[in-house]
């Protein structure tokens, strides 16, 4: 399935948030209604959440993900750019500088610009998680 025009795309601190607030066993009309929000193209995120689902290594998100991966853009040459225009805006916003690197953040933000969708995610203004 190709995500034509979502209207959210997710943080991956969205999806490991998910697994802690509502476990799969306890919850699991929560996460049928995700898949059907994947499934029918309402709920997107890109390849680059996915590669950091699979390093945290949560097997019940990372199998979640993989089981629904073409819901995960590609970081395309549009998201690229405007990745780029929100890095050059907002760099205290996002770049890590122990790190020296950007993640995932910018790129969510950007795909959600060029698909005119919202960012769902769990990070406050100030950074790290809200909560």
């Amino acid at each position: 399935m190709t995500v034509a025009s979502p209207k959210y795309i997710v943080d991956t601190c969205s999806f490991t948030m998910l697994r802690r607030v509502y476990p799969r066993e306890m919850f699991s009309p929560v996460w049928a209604l995700l898949s059907d929000l994947a499934t029918s193209g309402v709920v997107a995120s890109i390849d680059q959440v996915l590669e950091e689902l699979r390093v945290q290594e949560d097997d019940v998100v990372t199998k979640w993900a993989e089981a629904h991966a073409s819901i995960f853009l590609p970081l395309d040459a549009p998201i690229q750019t405007k990745a780029k225009e929100v890095l050059a805006r907002f760099p205290q916003n996002f770049l890590d500088l122990r790190k020296r690197t950007s993640g995932a953040d910018p790129f969510v933000v950007a795909a959600a610009i060029v698909n005119t969708a919202a960012v769902v995610t769990e990070e406050k203004r100030t950074g790290g998680r809200a909560g």
